[in-house]
């Protein structure tokens, strides 16, 4: 037992800083024997990354050059580990080695598993027309995520996107019927947990499909001078001024030169000459 306990205090502290993405870092890794129990082994260590995060925490020893993770453990590893100093693994090294005759290091991993979602795409103040491609953006969510999308119209459900695996993007064609207004935003949420989870994008603006305006002027010759009709038309449901629902305003029919319009003109126009 005096020579297992020898060989354990020459543990020499190591760490990795491994899957470094979204800013996460294991540091100031020490190890001791207890006190009470020379089998057993304690790793101290600090864990840094933002609220929210969650990590999968694994200890690695140099006896198999780090090729598979201890089993023997307890305390702050495995899933769903969260940022903070003073974490502490548990090693029960005899029932994970047996007799061990040498010096021993330390490999402690950290890999990301959830973040919290943040939308990238859309962005405040984007435009986009029915037919068009929305592309929605954003990071954030455990890798094995069903994402929820919806359209809202400030606080109101417009409609369902769609759900979709955590893919980081998904691209929306805009349909049709939707009105145009400047106050849309995306909302998501995780499926699994949507009360934690939701969250909502920054407003943007869906616009009308346009159309131009068209002007026609109809001209009517009738007898005693030119009496002219002036029509205002527009298509679509854009610049033009169209009836509400994409359709031109039907024109007018054009003066009748043997009636109405042309049996007044005469009568207003005509003089006596002599008597």
């Amino acid at each position: 037992m005096t020579k297992y306990r020898r060989y354990f205090l020459a543990v020499i502290p190591l760490f990795l800083i491994s899957f470094a993405s979204f800013g996460q870092a294991v540091s100031n890794v020490n190890a001791r024997i207890d006190n009470q129990n020379p089998n057993i082994v304690h790793i101290f260590y600090d864990l840094q990354g933002k609220v929210g995060e969650k990590f999968r925490i694994e200890l690695f020893s140099s006896k198999d050059n780090y090729q598979g993770n201890l089993q023997m453990v307890s305390g702050d590893t495995g899933e769903d580990q969260v940022a903070g100093n003073g974490k502490r693994i548990i090693w029960r090294a005899k029932e994970e080695l047996g007799f061990f005759d040498g010096e021993i290091t330390f490999e402690i991993r950290s890999t990301i598993t959830f973040s919290q979602f943040r939308i990238i795409q859309p962005t405040a103040g984007s435009t986009f027309k029915p037919g068009a491609t929305l592309p929605i953006r954003w990071d954030g969510g455990a890798a094995n995520s069903t994402i929820q999308l919806e359209l809202y119209k400030l606080s109101t459900l417009s409609r369902s996107i769609g759900t979709t695996s955590n893919t980081k993007l998904y691209n929306w064609t805009v349909p049709a019927d939707v009105t145009k207004g400047t106050d849309y935003n995306i909302r998501m949420f995780d499926t699994s947990d949507p009360v934690n989870t939701t969250i909502t994008s920054a407003s943007f603006r869906i616009k009308g499909k346009g159309g131009s305006g068209k002007f026609i002027l109809i001209g009517a010759l009738v007898a005693g001078g030119v009496g002219a009709a002036i029509a205002l038309s527009g298509n679509g449901n854009g610049n033009g001024n169209g009836n509400g629902n994409g359709e031109a305003t039907p024109l007018p029919e054009p003066p009748d030169p043997s009636g109405g319009l042309a049996r007044l003109l005469p009568a207003l126009l005509s003089i006596k000459i002599g008597h």
